[in-house]
């Protein structure tokens, strides 16, 4: 049964704030179901139905047993941490989707990345891809989005976007992109609210790798990504939307056809026990 009866949100239901260091528990939490639905779920299904096989958990079973509820806790931590230090136009940032649930405030999601400019060796492989004459600064990124597996399809990723959209041009950029995983929807996601252009990258991922004894350390592995981009049309046509939660169905916020967009496929997941660590694209 879902935690909340109630999934269709609107404008005034759903407050999104700043994180607090406070919220580091509920946060990590909400990013550890998230996540592990979204990656290692076996059921998980695709806006088509058809379920993705969790080729993440087939193709880098370190992770899953290394992103467990301890590894979220401590990246949660030292992440809320970060943004309350450092130069302002650097720090890492976090925003929360909060709601009432049962007369109590909760958060429902949550956006994070830096709000610094977009890193240089993307920004070289962007320069490639786009021929963009815009400089480093003026290109922001957007790190990552989680909602809560109860509440996901009613809007409130939307909203952190273009929060984040809105964060990114008061900063002073005029473009944007974001790294997601190869293997789901979520490029999809990011095509109908404006990234119509994209590319091959890898996205590193943190893990805790644990030995025979208990003990562990911190290691990283590289997974398939797609990295989404918003040239300026798109970015200003995101950030400045009057109302992200009501895109016509079929189109981008553009007002493009999603048919239209050449958007990359699902990475099909390998065959069970033939993992090979090649993850590729359909197109």
């Amino acid at each position: 049964m879902k935690r909340y009866i109630n999934t269709q949100f609107n404008e005034a239901a759903v407050k999104i704030r700043e994180a607090k260091p406070e919220d580091a528990a509920a946060l990590a939490n909400l990013y550890c179901r998230a996540y592990r639905q979204r990656f290692f779920d076996a059921d998980a299904r695709g806006r088509d139905g058809k379920k993705y096989g969790a080729p993440l958990a087939r193709e880098f079973p370190e992770l899953e047993k290394g992103q467990d509820a301890d590894w979220f806790r401590d990246y949660t931590r030292d992440f809320l941490a970060a943004t309350q230090s450092g130069d302002d136009a650097m720090r890492n940032t976090c925003y929360v989707a909060e709601t009432m649930v049962d007369g109590k405030p909760a958060i429902i999601g949550f956006i994070k990345g830096s709000a610094g400019p977009v890193e240089e060796d993307i920004y070289k492989e962007v320069c490639k891809k786009t021929g963009t004459i815009l400089p480093r600064e003026k290109w922001g990124e957007l790190g990552s989005v989680y909602i809560d597996p109860d509440v996901q399809t009613a809007g409130v990723g939307r909203q952190l976007v273009k929060k984040w959209a809105e964060l990114m041009r008061d900063s002073g950029r005029e473009a944007m992109i974001t790294r997601a995983y190869a293997g789901n929807d979520s490029p999809y996601f990011f095509a109908k609210l404006g990234a119509e252009d994209w590319m091959k990258c890898t996205i590193p991922n943190g893990y805790y790798a644990y030995d025979d004894n208990g003990g562990r350390e911190t290691a990283t592995v590289d997974i398939p990504g797609v990295c989404m981009i918003w040239d300026p049309g798109c970015f200003d046509a995101l950030a400045n939307s009057p109302d992200i939660a009501r895109i016509t169905k079929g189109e981008t916020v553009t007002g493009r056809k999603m048919a239209d967009i050449d958007v990359p496929e699902p990475v099909a997941p390998p065959v069970a026990g033939k993992a090979a660590k090649s993850l590729k694209f359909k197109k």
